[in-house]
């Protein structure tokens, strides 16, 4: 696998757990984290933050613990391939 299919795959893992890819491209992308530890660690992030996020609501996290979590969400998200 060249490194230009790996950074593809990187940036369309948000997508992926979003639930947003075709399911070729979605197939694809799970095969490919399968085989790749850095595209299935950040496959997990992206679950634990999302799943962190939904329930938000229920906790009040103080204003710098808030501030420093979206700034870390950020930073994840920016992250190139």
């Amino acid at each position: 696998m060249t490194p230009w299919t790996h950074r593809r795959f990187r940036r369309q893992v948000s997508a992926y757990v979003d639930g947003e890819l075709d399911p070729t491209t979605a197939a694809a992308v799970e095969h490919h984290a399968g085989r790749c530890w850095a595209c299935n660690s950040a496959m997990e992030q992206f679950r634990l933050i999302k799943a962190s996020l939904r329930h938000i609501d229920r906790r009040r996290p103080d204003a710098l613990s808030a501030a420093r979590l979206r700034r870390w969400a950020t930073t994840l998200s920016a992250r190139p391939g």
